[in-house]
């Protein structure tokens, strides 16, 4: 059988096109649209990532994180989840989620300057680098720069 002939050659470009459009349609997808940091000491920064998420069937649009950086967190710990995950770069670590009001529009840069606004009122640091994650439900503090997060009930002190 030949495909060049010309009764096989549109048969072929269209499934040749369908197959491209299903392969692009239902797989999954993520790239980042940026970051920006929102708070910065000499012992610890915290940043906003931005990134588009394509899930078929599931969720498109887009996602934010934040991530902490300290000398606690240089030591390797689940770098490559994180990067898969959240595009979050080595030495970085995940911060659980606080629960951030969506953003204006579209524009990248400035959904990470709101959302960096929304961080400041959610994220604080003290004077011995504990960041505290407020949430409405359940707060998550950390006493060792970052390194991992543990459930704090509001309104308890550490």
């Amino acid at each position: 059988m030949n495909l060049l002939k010309p009764r096989y050659i549109v048969p072929l470009v269209i499934c040749l096109t369908l197959a491209y459009f299903i392969y692009t349609a239902f797989r999954t997808d993520k790239e980042k649209l940026g970051e920006v940091t929102f708070y910065k000491d000499n012992n610890i920064e915290l940043k906003i990532v931005l990134i588009h998420v394509n899930i078929p069937l599931h969720y498109n649009g887009n996602r934010y994180t934040v991530a902490c950086r300290s000398e606690q967190t240089n030591i390797p710990t689940n770098d490559k989840y994180e990067w898969d995950s959240f595009m979050i770069e080595e030495g970085w670590n995940h911060v659980p989620d606080s629960i951030l009001s969506s953003g204006p529009g579209d524009d990248p840069d400035v959904l990470l300057a709101y959302l960096a606004e929304q961080a400041k009122k959610h994220h604080s640091v003290n004077e011995q680098g504990d960041v505290l994650v407020k949430r409405d439900d359940m707060n998550f503090l950390s006493t060792d720069r970052c390194r991992s997060f543990r459930e704090q009930k509001p309104g308890v002190k550490p």
